[in-house]
């Protein structure tokens, strides 16, 4: 997409992909080139390193084996400092070429182990906890709290009384499979469960993907690789997240989304300024940028003006809010029975209980060695299956916006029309509007049951993937007020829909469809939501939409999990600015009601009667 095209081939290009905003060519630019847009206060992107997956030759089936290769000017003799020539591109750009590229790939949550070797290089983490997380999946994690002090910890120490392993030679002992026990100790004696249900949780009813685990209090557990003392046998305790199973989930699914090429343009910073060329003609100008590379001024950390999120109502910022450029997937989740499916606890944890268990009654090598195994089995991959409907509707939906743009005549362009409408309605027909409240609240009810199973790990998934991805621009005031899920109201779910075909209810073996926020690029902390006005001649503009805003500048990556747990209105309780509340009493005695609503004194003055 890259080369000397002019404004009609651009268009072109950008018209065979569905969703993208073409107003005025690309995002009212009319070149579309990826540098078109980098004018000041505007997001700009950069290009990193790319990570290929290159084929092995392990029994023929491709293993893969992570070559960090960079395809930017790292690598290419091409100075260092400011001297360094980088791609950059804006904003606009990224959103079509992302779409463009990623939208109709597909991952299969289900067929990610943890542990992969791609994983396991971009991720020091995952490759640290290998032997307690064994073959597990995305969506059927392990509690690696729990389960650290289960084998390794100190009785009184993390809650409770646990058994203690000894673990006197650290790795040497758990890889030759002679680790063995103080005491027999029953693995029932929790509960009859091999601590709680972890990984990705693909059915919430908010927008956020997030994990299983509510819970994401500091614990201390003691970490079976340092060892303290004159000796070396004083157990070493570290700080970790109760839900720390779940955030090795995400690490490993943006690991193997890194893999993909998901990443490999990351937001920079915010355009500052850019060296014009001396011409002082606007048209020889474009002409040297296109010869020779363009200098611009970033912003990485530290305050800059944005206009990148202006013109919608409902990013209105205040000072101390944050904004994000979010990566949205549509989630297809189909539920296994009860015990059944990826994740689910009766069915994959079953044989390592017994294996536990077997293993704390006895302290032979064999059983130690029995335990390692089915621990490292008890997870494995889910098998690929057959594609879905959904899946098919979205790559149709590509291929018949490509076959729209490329229809010549009015008659073509018309039947072509009609074929993509057809295809969009069709997915459409996959997300719940529910007519009446009475099917909102059975909907929901169901939804909510099964949901509910799969998050406790009653039952798992049979099929699980990620397909139709595009970015969005999101506030931090946004989330909190939208993200609240009202079956029937398009604008809550930050606008993200979620349903079955035809809106049946959801159940075991039935495709859920949902439209979820996977993680976002934080991109900086506003300071000033009013930093610039435009003007429209002599006229200024006053709405608070309009107004660039002044943010404090700081890239980061956001997990699903992590914005779920910031801005999630679960309860529904947070209101929208200068929204009225829906109870009278409320009203009356003046809560949740903005300043402009409430009721203004007739006179300031008593009025004599």
């Amino acid at each position: 997409m890259r080369g000397k095209t002019d404004g009609a081939d651009a268009a072109k290009i950008w018209a065979s992909i569905p969703d993208i905003n073409l107003r005025n060519g690309l995002n009212g630019r009319q070149v579309g080139q990826e540098y078109d847009g980098l004018e000041q206060a505007e997001l700009a992107w950069i290009m990193g390193r790319k990570h290929i997956l290159k084929s092995g030759d392990k029994a023929g089936q491709g293993n893969p084996v992570l070559a960090a290769m960079s395809s930017s000017a790292h690598g290419h003799g091409m100075g260092k400092g400011v001297d360094r020539l980088q791609r950059l591109c804006y904003q606009g750009y990224m959103e079509a070429y992302f779409r463009a590229v990623f939208g109709q790939q597909t991952i299969n949550l289900g067929a990610i182990e943890i542990c992969d070797e791609a994983n396991k290089y971009l991720c020091e983490e995952i490759e640290r906890y290998e032997p307690l997380l064994g073959g597990a999946s995305v969506l059927g994690s392990v509690d690696v709290a729990y389960m650290s002090e289960l084998l390794f910890g100190m009785p009184g120490v993390g809650g409770g009384p646990l058994p203690k392993l000894k673990y006197a030679t650290r790795d040497k002992d758990w890889a030759a499979g002679t680790v063995t026990p103080d005491a027999p100790v029953d693995s029932n004696a929790r509960g009859g469960n091999f601590g709680l249900a972890s990984g990705i949780f693909t059915m919430d009813k908010g927008p956020f993907l997030r994990g299983k685990i509510v819970e994401d209090a500091v614990k201390h557990v003691t970490d079976p690789h340092a060892k303290g003392g004159a000796d070396g046998t004083v157990s070493i305790q570290h700080a970790m997240s109760r839900n720390f199973g779940d955030e090795l989930a995400f690490e490993a699914l943006y690991a193997h989304m890194k893999a993909k090429n998901f990443f490999d343009w990351t937001p920079d910073g915010m355009v500052l300024s850019k060296l014009e060329s001396p011409s002082g003609d606007p048209y020889s100008s474009m002409e040297l940028d296109a010869r020779q590379a363009q200098l611009f001024n970033i912003a990485i950390q530290g305050p800059a003006i944005a206009k990148t999120w202006t013109g919608d109502s409902k990013m209105q910022t205040m000072p101390m809010d944050r904004v994000f450029i979010a990566l949205v997937a549509d989630v297809v989740t189909v539920v296994g029975g009860a015990g059944e499916g990826q994740g689910a606890n009766a069915g994959e944890l079953d044989a390592l209980h017994k294996a536990f268990k077997a293993f704390t009654e006895s302290d032979t090598a064999g059983t130690a060695t029995a335990f390692k195994t089915t621990l490292g089995n008890s997870k494995g991959k889910v098998a690929a299956g057959t594609e879905s409907e959904y899946e098919k509707k979205v790559k149709e939906l590509f291929d018949k916006t490509k076959e729209f743009a490329a229809a010549t005549t009015a008659p073509e362009r018309e039947a072509k029309d009609q074929e993509l409408m057809g295809v969009r309605a069709e997915l459409e027909s996959y997300f719940f509007s529910g007519s009446t409240l009475d099917e909102r609240k059975d909907w929901m009810k169901a939804f909510e049951e099964t949901a509910s199973a799969l998050r406790r790990g009653d039952a798992g998934a049979s099929r699980c993937v990620m397909t139709n991805f595009r970015m969005m621009r999101v506030t931090s005031s946004f989330l909190a007020q939208y993200s609240h899920f009202v079956p029937g109201k398009p604008e809550t779910r930050c606008g993200l829909r979620i349903g079955t075909q035809a809106g049946t209810p959801p159940a075991a073996g039935q495709e859920v469809v949902g439209e979820y926020i996977i993680g976002a690029w934080h991109i900086g902390t506003v300071l000033d939501n009013a930093a610039s006005r435009s003007t429209i001649g002599s006229t200024v503009r006053v709405a608070p939409a309009s107004m660039a805003i002044n943010i404090n500048v700081n890239v980061e990556w956001w997990s699903g999990d992590k914005l779920y747990r910031n801005y999630m209105d679960v309860e529904g309780q947070v209101l929208r600015r200068d929204a009225q509340s829906k109870s009278p009493e409320a009203r009356l005695l003046g809560i949740d009601v903005s300043e402009a609503d409430m009721v203004e004194a007739t006179s300031w003055f008593p009025v004599k009667k």
